[in-house]
């Protein structure tokens, strides 16, 4: 787009436009006014339609939604993230550009998780808490039986190694009394007496260590008795408090496996909710800087007339996209339209505001140059971070992708048009 711009803005490239097409007009502002309700209605007619697409599940609404993770991952990569580099790298040769970016992936992860833990029933908070409450109290359980086992052993093993050397002694005064008694008997009692002290002392080493073997393997099974209860009592109280047969699959903790995986019903309908809130704010500030500049070109009405064709699709790809993921929350049908009419009023109100700077704006200055790239890329790292977390990964690493090869083609060949379709608009906008 900001090579667009330099044309309209170059009196060079204007006098050689007019001279191919034989006309230069000095007033757009019928077609930038024009502009405003064209993209507003493709934005709109665009995402609208995907609101009736609800199943998580078939066919057609999961490639749309691969479709639409392809969108936002180009539109980050190919349309955002090169402007806001080329403008704040321009101001100094430290790279700003990528801290902008990084900034916003790390501001998206912070809003993300906050509004999750903010959002999330009070309820699944509470079996969380109990839950974990209840694997620690396990795990000291265990350790305290492991350590007074390990007492009783020794200590077992130590009276054992007593009463031996208590023998041995004994045997040993008893053995040198007798050598008093005359020399001709001593050798003669030695052997049998050394052999007997031997045996009675491997008896005892064998008893005391199959004791202890004994009394490992139950401390082992009381422990996965006691692991095997709770895994059950955890089991029935997910599936009670979510009413699904498979509800306990993803109730151990809220982590991005939880996320990727068949989550249970509270979490993933808070997840999708949270997808939308954030998605909607990072589309909005790259729609906004898009709309003023389109506002600000006053000269060629051929370039007002590219923009505005190609930004009537550009932005109703995004609308498209973010009504796929609005189709899945459990927003009230109301609330899904005014969202998407909020994000598609975005562009022609950056237009209006345009219009009513465009005589006093210079999009090459200093300060445009770094409010634009600032919020381009805070958009584009949020961007970013939402196409290929919370769209792309969550809809490709579900389990049915594993043994359904035809569905995985398929989602293949959506991500890459929809990739394809966004970095063939880059031409034009």
């Amino acid at each position: 787009m900001r090579s667009l711009y330099a044309l309209a803005l170059d009196p060079a490239a204007d006098h050689a436009a007019a001279g191919s097409d034989g006309e230069i007009h000095s007033c757009t502002l019928d077609l930038r006014i024009a502009s405003i309700f064209v993209i507003l209605f493709g934005a709109s007619v665009f995402g609208l339609l995907t609101l009736r697409f609800k199943s998580a599940d078939a066919v057609f609404p999961r490639l749309l939604r691969a479709f639409s993770g392809g969108i936002i991952l180009a539109l980050a990569l190919v349309h955002i993230i090169p402007e806001a580099v080329a403008d704040l790298n321009s101001l100094m040769h430290f790279p700003i550009g990528g801290c902008t970016i990084l900034f916003g992936i790390i501001s998206l992860v912070v809003i993300d998780s906050a509004l999750a833990a903010i959002m999330a029933p009070d309820s699944y908070k509470q079996h969380i808490l109990e839950e974990t409450s209840g694997h620690q109290q396990q795990q000291q359980h265990g350790h305290h039986h492991g350590k007074s086992s390990s007492s009783h052993a020794h200590s077992h093993s130590h009276s054992n190694h007593e009463d031996h050397s208590h023998g041995h002694h004994s045997h040993s005064h008893d053995t040198h009394s007798s050598s008093h008694n005359g020399s001709s008997h001593k050798h003669a009692h030695q052997q049998p007496h050394k052999a007997t002290a031997a045996a009675a002392a491997a008896a005892a080493d064998q008893e005391a260590a199959a004791a202890v073997v004994v009394q490992d393997v139950d401390l082992i099974k009381q422990q996965q008795q006691q692991q095997d209860d709770a895994a059950a009592d955890a089991d029935a109280a997910a599936r009670s408090s979510v009413n699904q047969p498979h509800g306990h699959q993803c109730l151990r903790s809220i982590n991005a496996s939880g996320w990727i995986s068949s989550a249970a019903a509270p979490m993933r309908d808070l997840r999708q909710c949270v997808t939308a809130y954030t998605m909607e704010l990072g589309c909005i500030f790259h729609s906004v800087i898009i709309g003023v500049g389109v506002g600000v070109v006053t000269q060629d009405r051929q370039l007002v007339t590219t923009l505005m064709i190609a930004l009537a699709i550009h932005q109703g790809l995004e609308a498209l996209a973010l009504g796929s993921v609005l189709a899945l929350t459990s927003f009230s049908l109301p609330k899904k339209v005014v969202m998407l009419l909020l994000y598609s009023m975005t562009t022609p109100i950056g237009i209006a505001v345009g219009i009513a700077i465009s005589s006093s704006y210079d999009p090459e200055s200093t300060t445009s140059r770094a409010v634009q790239g600032t919020l381009n890329g805070v958009s584009g790292g949020m961007l970013l971070y939402i196409a290929m977390f919370q769209l792309i990964a969550e809809e490709f690493s579900r389990e049915d992708m594993l043994v359904r090869p035809g569905l995985r083609l398929g989602m293949y060949g959506a991500l890459c048009a929809g990739a394809a379709v966004m970095c063939i608009l880059g031409i034009w906008s």
